[in-house]
């Protein structure tokens, strides 16, 4: 069983979690448009760029 991990948050966090994790999708503070982000995760809307943003595994 895969893992998908969704994150709502204002801003960038260190987490602990991401080795242990197969995928990461970051909602950052979609507000009363969240079901756009299940829209893109069940697959009834296709998922169509990517934004310019290091998630890092640590502060080092």
């Amino acid at each position: 069983m895969k893992c998908l991990v969704v994150l709502v948050t204002g801003h960038p966090l260190i987490e602990q979690y991401l080795r242990t994790i197969d995928a990461l999708a970051v909602a950052w503070l979609s507000g009363t448009e969240g079901q756009g982000v299940a829209d893109v995760l069940f697959g009834d809307h296709p998922f169509n760029g990517k934004l310019p943003r290091t998630w890092l595994k640590s502060a080092a």
